[in-house]
């Protein structure tokens, strides 16, 4: 199978699973059989939460997948500012929202950064629309799992539910690759770090291999819209009826509770795992915005290919120092880490300049904000030499690092490299240390020689910048 038809077959198997449990969301299983008899394909919703819509009509599960995919293609990777935009767009749209996502997105319309938007809630609003990561990262794990606690934590907070994302996106990069289900349990529990989580897993793996019969072994599970329970009934439906798409979703459509999401997530499995041709077509051709969605599939597996991607950004608040570079060489961008070359000094200088107490190297990056730093660029997009970037590529990535900076506002600002700091402040000659401008307003600019292989200043001099640096955090 062409895995070009499995990332279709993901986003269009949410879509048209979103729509087939539409219009039993929230309803009792008896209230199904009482107003549908039992669902077998798209129908208009007669009662419940969603009456009034008409049959192939999506919901909030769908609209935020999309939402994430666009913001995705936009910006060439999960930038959380972009992505929190196009949530923005969402306010008083979504149908159906539930109250974590409606509260996050509220929040951040009011001014609440994106990573402390997020509400208390543990509701499953994040895993039902965290395909679009996994399509984006396939076979990345680490980016996968960083990505989706970006998107996740700005509407929801809470650790169940952004693990609940991590399970669902990885539960979607393993199926990708045609992986048997029967394997599928076994490798998520090593991701499982929440205790719930990880029963969840334990106990979904027991019932499918436990001959039980379906819809008593669905009991066990809660289904009101918690992260856990939707993760658990959806690996459950999807594995007891891994080769069957109708199947699965239409279990789910079935059964009651949270009935569009559970079936939006069995769906983006299942086409992950079977593909686009898996989905009967008449249902397909009843979805609302049926060729937008698979066009966002096609976008988001065209990116997928390439192997350089931006390396995600390390910050927090209350950081001594940020780390500024100029964009990601191919080194970095493959290995998704910041500075990621054999011949870069970075790392090295940290430690030697006293910044650091312990040596480390590109892959302990995310570790930085236990010392009290963070890394980020000034352009996100990985380029084979400076020259290549262009005007527009500058500017916009001028004007997020302003948003990051005034966000987080750290001690001090560390630009590497005289040229990074001369253009962002497009001022002539200047010296290295610490600077009389100000990118931002009451936080003091340092300059420090570039640690790149490539430049031909002298080890003892770039040294005595860092210790220099060490002194003042």
């Amino acid at each position: 199978m062409k895995m070009k038809d499995k990332y279709e077959g993901c986003l269009t198997g949410l879509a048209v699973g979103d729509s087939l449990g539409m219009p039993a969301e929230l309803m009792s299983r008896n209230e199904i059989k009482k107003v549908y008899g039992r669902i077998t394909g798209m129908v208009d919703a007669r009662d419940g939460l969603n009456a009034g819509l008409g049959k192939g009509r999506y919901t909030d599960d769908t609209q935020m997948t999309i939402a994430l995919a666009e913001a995705i293609i936009q910006a060439g990777y999960v930038e959380q500012y972009t992505v929190a935009d196009k949530f923005m767009e969402l306010d008083g749209r979504l149908i159906g929202g539930g109250m974590g996502c409606m509260q996050g997105i509220g929040n951040m319309k009011r001014g609440v950064p994106w990573d402390r938007a997020g509400s208390s809630s543990a509701g499953n609003g994040t895993a039902m629309r965290t395909a679009p990561v996994a399509l984006f990262y396939h076979g990345d794990t680490g980016r996968i799992v960083r990505a989706a606690r970006v998107h996740s934590i700005m509407t929801h907070a809470d650790d169940r539910a952004v693990e609940a994302a991590v399970i669902t996106s990885l539960a979607v990069d393993y199926l990708l690759d045609g992986r048997q289900p029967a394997g599928l349990i076994d490798h998520l529990l090593p991701f499982a770090a929440n205790g719930e989580i990880k029963d969840e897993l334990v106990k979904t793996g027991g019932l499918v291999g436990s001959g039980r019969d379906e819809i008593d072994a669905l009991d066990e599970f809660n289904i009101s819209g918690y992260s856990v329970g939707t993760v658990g009934a959806s690996l459950y439906l999807f594995l007891k009826h891994a080769d069957s798409y109708r199947d699965t979703v239409l279990a789910a459509a079935n059964m009651g509770g949270d009935s569009d999401t559970i079936a939006a997530i069995g769906g983006a499995f299942s086409g992950a795992y079977n593909g686009k041709g898996g989905i009967p077509g008449e249902w397909v051709k009843s979805l609302q915005d049926a060729e937008r969605i698979t066009g966002l599939a096609d976008a988001l597996y065209d990116m997928s290919l390439d192997p350089y991607k931006p390396v995600p950004d390390v910050l927090d608040y209350g950081l001594k120092a940020i780390f500024v570079g100029y964009n990601p060489g191919l080194d970095s961008a493959r290995k998704g880490h910041f500075y990621g070359s054999n011949t870069n000094r970075f790392w090295r200088l940290l430690y030697e300049g006293g910044i650091l107490p312990e040596p480390l190297t590109y892959e302990d990056d995310w570790r930085m904000t236990e010392y009290g730093y963070g890394l980020t660029d000034i352009v996100k997009s990985c380029t084979r030499e400076a020259k290549e970037i262009t005007g527009d590529m500058y500017e916009t990535g001028r004007e997020r690092l302003l948003k990051v900076l005034n966000q987080y506002r750290p001690g001090i600002i560390c630009y590497n490299g005289k040229g990074i700091y001369q253009k962002l402040m497009d001022l002539g000659k200047i010296d290295y240390g610490k600077q009389d401008t100000h990118a931002v307003p009451g936080i003091t600019d340092y300059v420090v020689p570039s640690t790149s292989g490539r430049t031909g200043i002298k080890w003892d001099v770039r040294l005595g910048y860092f210790k220099e640096l060490g002194s003042l955090l």
